[in-house]
């Protein structure tokens, strides 16, 4: 069910995302959305155990679709020969939160005695996350080329 729901969140979003021209607030709003549905879901979770676990596949919907915008940040607003270094930096960022973030998880579960906190954290992360993606100030590239470095024209530009 998480995934079923987060696949549908990827494609809707990043259509909308493309239709209006617009990936800050494409990214930023899942963010904010899926922290504060994660938290919510922890903080109920002991007496609405069916509510949370719906609150959580929306958060995990929320989250993924943030994804398609956010990948397409890179290409669009930066030169061609940064773009690369700029994905790979934020897959490399993105690989030490699959690292850190179930560490986190397991050290405050070991500290506290139980996962609320934890996940509380985390889903503050995301909220601080989507805040961070708020205030992204991106302008378009002013050269004539679009993503692919070809002109309008299709033609390689002139060096």
């Amino acid at each position: 069910i998480p995934f079923l729901l987060a696949g549908i969140g990827m494609v809707l979003n990043s259509r909308h995302s493309d239709r209006v021209g617009e990936r800050r607030l494409h990214v930023a709003l899942p963010l904010v959305i899926g922290g504060t549905l994660l938290i919510a879901a922890v903080l109920i979770s002991e007496r609405f155990q069916l509510v949370s676990f719906a609150l959580a596949c929306l958060a995990g919907a929320a989250f993924y679709s943030s994804l398609g915008p956010l990948w397409a940040i890179p290409t669009e607003f930066l030169e061609k020969k940064s773009a690369g270094a700029a994905t790979g930096l934020v897959n490399a960022i993105g690989s030490l939160g699959g690292y850190f973030g179930p560490l986190l998880v397991g050290v405050m579960a070991a500290r506290t005695g139980n996962f609320r906190a934890a996940f509380v954290a985390l889903g503050a992360s995301v909220i601080l996350a989507g805040v961070l993606a708020m205030m992204l100030k991106l302008e378009k590239r002013s050269s004539a080329s679009g993503p692919s470095g070809l002109s309008p024209h299709g033609s390689n530009p002139k060096p």
